[in-house]
């Protein structure tokens, strides 16, 4: 990611187990996401500069392929920032700079917006004992804190649906890691 945002510098990598990686798109200069849907066929990328996220099909074996236009984020209502996937298949957007996370239906349609009384909305992702509180991540970066207190936190909202767990990224057994330890 390029910190100023406009130099495209970044890339979207997919990492195998045995830690071998390879680019599968880009250059974006401010990439955000990427999440998978509940079967696994579909993965959704942001390229927050250019307002867009992206849908991919993924292959049973992770490659990606089929590029396509999923949504595009109107200024006005922000830039498309981190975003995750419920087990409907619906996607959840944080804005940044737009005080909202939007769910979107598989299909490209707002089904709902949750509106956060913070401007630069982050992220997103489900948790809690049965998975259906969303967190949602705020920051705090040039904005007035007098005039946005909670900007910066984390906000909780529960939900009718639920998330998925992700798995864990898991190092496949033939591959030596180095431990390094802190004085």
């Amino acid at each position: 990611m390029n910190d100023e945002g406009t130099e495209k510098t970044g890339w979207l990598y997919r990492i195998e187990a045995d830690l071998t990686y390879q680019r599968c798109d880009g250059p974006y200069a401010v990439n955000n996401g990427p999440a998978v849907s509940p079967d696994g066929r579909m993965l959704y990328h942001v390229d927050t500069h250019s307002g867009v996220v992206y849908a991919f099909d993924r292959n049973s074996d992770g490659e990606l392929e089929n590029r396509r236009m999923f949504v595009t984020i109107d200024p006005s209502d922000g830039r498309p920032d981190g975003l995750t996937v419920d087990n409907e298949g619906c996607i959840w957007l944080a804005h940044w700079g737009g005080y909202r996370v939007t769910r979107f239906t598989p299909e490209g349609e707002v089904d709902g917006i949750v509106p956060i009384p913070a401007p630069q909305v982050t992220s997103c992702t489900f948790g809690g004992e049965d998975m259906s509180t969303l967190f949602i991540t705020t920051a705090a970066r040039n904005v007035d804190l007098q005039r946005y207190p909670h900007a910066g936190g984390l906000f909780c909202v529960n939900t009718t649906v639920t998330g998925n767990a992700v798995e864990p990224f898991r190092i496949s057994e033939s591959v030596s890691v180095l431990e390094v330890g802190v004085p």
